[in-house]
């Protein structure tokens, strides 16, 4: 999902992280579905019924 790649920038030592399209893919989905777990957490609730005594 993810290619590592390690080089150097002049004398210092780097790691490169690029994003596959199927990783991409996983994320994006990943997104979705937290969003719809935010929006459902986020929905108004019915209060519970309480009795007159």
């Amino acid at each position: 999902m993810i290619i590592v790649e390690k080089g150097y920038a002049g004398r210092r030592p780097r790691t490169w992280v690029t994003l596959t399209r199927e990783g991409a893919q996983a994320l994006d989905a990943e997104l979705r579905a937290l969003s719809a777990l935010v929006l459902h957490l986020e929905a108004p609730r019915p209060m519970p019924a309480t009795r007159d005594t």
